[in-house]
């Protein structure tokens, strides 16, 4: 993918610019198979240009306008997108991987998936440009299209899992309305204030998307799992929740690690939410809905669950020991180790254990739920439903062995 340079990328948006205003001399901006990598670019108008299969990533696109324009494919993953205008842009196939899409405009956008495939060319390589037969070639291997400036394409289904990243993207205030978002990642996403009125988000992953303010009015949610809304959380542990996804987010870099300690959290729905490493030492959550809810590293020590539904809660590593969790709702929850650091060809991967030691699980439903290699000291499982819970690697009394085999539990041999 050759680089554009400052000057030729100068002159293409100079002729792009007479284009759009339909001076003489204008020149619609194709830059198909372009490196316009980390450029500063605030406020380019590029809109109804033709950039597929090009790369901006790591660009300062702030109040950028790619209104109409031919996105696809594009790279765009970490780039400073900030109040953009991508209203009915086609970004079928796009990379959007840690953008910052604060402000940005997005209505009608399309982000269905973009198929990879060998597709049939209209023109020759005889008819182009060594230039032209370069990128023709890239494209016809790389992005298929059946309409549009491009043309000439075969059009197919995405063999990929998604049709378009947006996970851990921040999408706050954004306007998405009517948007197609059909297939797309959007865990973790940051969608406070976000408009998604009227937008297409069937089979949308939502695992850890932040729904605050946001306007879901007339969207289409086939299929969706969504995740606990924050505007039925008091304002001061919605705002935890918040600079948590961030502190997750960026790393560490901005955000803070949530602390609940101590808090009464009774009854609360934080379904579906991204609560790994939070601390929640000594918290209430009687009768609270953790439904999928993402608590790997979390500590729990001396929580009370009661009654609580954590179904198919990621509790890996996790610390319960000393929880109180009468009948609480395990059901195809994962208690796995959790990897600290990776392994090597030299060294195997640093594990961490969930541990459940001195855990109340009285009339607690664990059926399905893995807990290979947990600690389970001074757990009795005596009343627990266990049927098809798996213990493999986990060091049992005679007394918690019976007990498992007795209501179902597995035990690798």
């Amino acid at each position: 993918m050759a680089r554009i340079d400052p000057q030729e990328l100068a002159a293409t948006v100079k002729l792009h610019y007479r284009f759009i205003k339909g001076l003489n001399g204008g020149r619609r901006a194709m830059l198909m198979l372009r490196n316009v990598t980390k450029y500063r670019l605030p406020k380019i108008n590029l809109s109804n240009s033709i950039l597929a299969g090009s790369s901006f990533a790591g660009c300062n696109l702030e109040e950028a306008d790619f209104s109409t324009s031919d996105l696809f494919g594009v790279d765009f993953s970490r780039a400073n997108l900030r109040n953009a205008i991508f209203v009915k842009a086609d970004l079928r196939g796009a990379t959007l991987l840690g953008c910052d899409f604060s402000g940005a405009d997005l209505s009608g956008a399309d982000m269905r998936p973009g198929a990879l495939m060998d597709a049939k060319m209209k023109l020759s390589k005889a008819d182009m440009t060594e230039d032209e037969a370069e990128r023709a070639e890239y494209i016809k291997k790389q992005i298929s299209k059946g309409q549009g400036p491009l043309g000439g394409f075969d059009a197919t289904e995405s063999s990929s899992e998604y049709s378009v990243d947006l996970s851990n993207t921040k999408l706050v205030g954004a306007n998405l309305s009517g948007a197609k978002l059909q297939n797309a990642n959007m865990a973790n996403a940051d969608l406070a204030n976000a408009n998604l009125e009227g937008t297409r988000l069937d089979n949308v992953n939502m695992t850890g998307a932040l729904l605050y303010q946001t306007r879901l009015a007339g969207a289409s949610l086939i299929g969706v799992d969504l995740p606990a809304s924050l505007d039925d959380l008091k304002k001061d542990v919605a705002m935890k929740v918040i600079r948590h996804n961030r502190w997750i987010t960026t790393n560490g870099r901005n955000g803070e690690r949530a602390d609940f300690s101590g808090m009464d959290l009774t009854g609360v729905s934080l379904k579906g939410l991204n609560l790994c490493g939070a601390k929640l030492v000594e918290t209430t959550l009687r009768n609270a809905d953790l439904t999928g809810a993402k608590l790997i590293l979390a500590d729990l020590s001396g929580s009370i669950l009661s009654g609580a539904v954590l179904e198919r809660a990621e509790l890996d590593g996790a610390n319960l020991t000393q929880c109180t969790m009468a009948k609480t709702n395990f059901r195809r929850a994962r208690l796995r180790p959790a990897e600290l650091v990776p392994g090597d060809a030299n060294n195997p991967p640093r594990m961490w254990s969930a541990n459940l030691s001195g855990v109340d699980v009285m009339g607690a439903d664990l059926s399905e739920a893995d807990l290979t290699s947990a600690r389970l000291d001074g757990v009795d499982f005596a009343q627990s439903s266990l049927r098809d819970t798996r213990f493999d690697g986990c060091v049992l009394t005679e007394q918690q062995s019976e007990a498992l085999l007795a209501h179902g539990g597995i035990i690798a041999a």
